[in-house]
């Protein structure tokens, strides 16, 4: 029989002196206390007293005042977790449809659980690691083989369905946690298998990078190569004197850094398509017949507009006239 275990007023002052308003009411029922909102019109479980090991959530409680009311939410958690270290056993209402996770949290000594069979979903009763007997609705979506593997204490399962039983045997348990282990061994060896493909494909992916880059960079340097040898091959004239030899080596020099941003654009532009690409090898192999002609007007372009400001008057021979190409 439950009992009143306190009132919940609002008080405060008002021109007729000090009043007070009726909010909650808590109830005692064998060690669990129930509060009453008036508001809200619902009944919740709001304390376990502390020492109680087995927990009786009520289908409904008597409210002093207020008539017969279902037992509805365990939605706030306990606010005191000491309370719950001795509970070894909990049967909960039938009517409760609304559960915090805070509220089963912390029920680390709790070896029985009672869930009725009105129940549509499992409640979130998570760090019960020495469970050892469950009931339960069989209709309820639980993973027994997971459960079992979760919960190694766990001896005896019994399944509720229409008013029967069906009973689920430590043997039963053991195997399923068996299985459920040899579904997490597959799962790791299969996360392991998949880890060292990947690394091997990626290892072959970068061994096809660093390949490519080397082809492109050496492909693309064949005609730079061929024309800064010209370059220097035609621009400079020892017969001359040490002056014009120093501005015609400047110019050539000039030159064959021109010469090397211009590869520099073609290698950057292959390396570029080749990775955009799907075909990595063949796009390498081609990539250059079109990045070389590219940066060659590029750098005829910038060659260009240096001449404009480079006149062979200028008592210098003109350091980058097209005339000493």
């Amino acid at each position: 029989m439950a009992r009143l275990k306190y009132r919940h007023y609002d008080e405060y002052f008002d021109y007729d002196g000090p009043s007070q308003t009726l909010l909650a009411v808590d109830m005692e029922e064998n060690g669990v206390i129930y509060t009453y909102r008036l508001k809200d019109k619902e009944c919740y479980v709001s304390e376990i007293e502390e020492g109680v090991e087995n927990v009786i959530i009520a289908d409904e409680i008597r409210v002093d005042g207020y008539g017969i009311q279902p037992v509805v939410r365990w939605g706030i958690p306990l606010i005191d977790k000491k309370c719950v270290t001795n509970v070894k056993s909990i049967e909960l209402g039938k009517n409760l449809i609304d559960f915090n996770e805070l509220t089963t949290s912390g029920l680390n000594h709790l070896e029985r659980l009672v869930v009725p069979e009105s129940y549509e979903k499992f409640p979130p009763f998570k760090d019960c690691n020495n469970l050892k007997e469950l009931i339960t609705p069989d209709r309820i979506s639980i993973d027994l083989e997971q459960f079992a593997w979760s919960h190694p204490k766990l001896q005896k399962v019994i399944l509720l369905h229409d008013g029967n039983q069906r009973e689920i045997s430590a043997k039963e348990l053991s195997e399923k946690r068996y299985s459920y282990q040899k579904k997490l061994d597959k799962e790791e060896y299969d996360r392991i298998t998949e880890e060292k493909r990947l690394e091997k494909e990626k290892r072959h992916q970068e061994s096809i990078r660093k390949f490519t880059e080397r082809y492109i960079a050496i492909i693309c340097a064949i005609p730079y190569i061929w024309a800064i040898i010209n370059a220097f091959k035609n621009l400079v004239n020892y017969d001359l004197g040490v002056i014009n030899i120093i501005m015609q080596l400047f110019a050539a020099g000039v030159l064959a850094v021109g010469l090397f941003f211009a590869w520099a654009i073609a290698v950057m532009s292959a390396i570029y398509l080749t990775e955009h690409s799907n075909h990595k090898i063949l796009t390498a192999l081609f990539a250059p017949i079109l990045t070389v002609p590219f940066s060659w007007f590029v750098f005829s372009v910038a060659l260009g507009i240096l001449t404009v400001f480079n006149s062979c008057s200028s008592g210098f021979y003109g350091m980058i006239d097209p005339r000493f190409i």
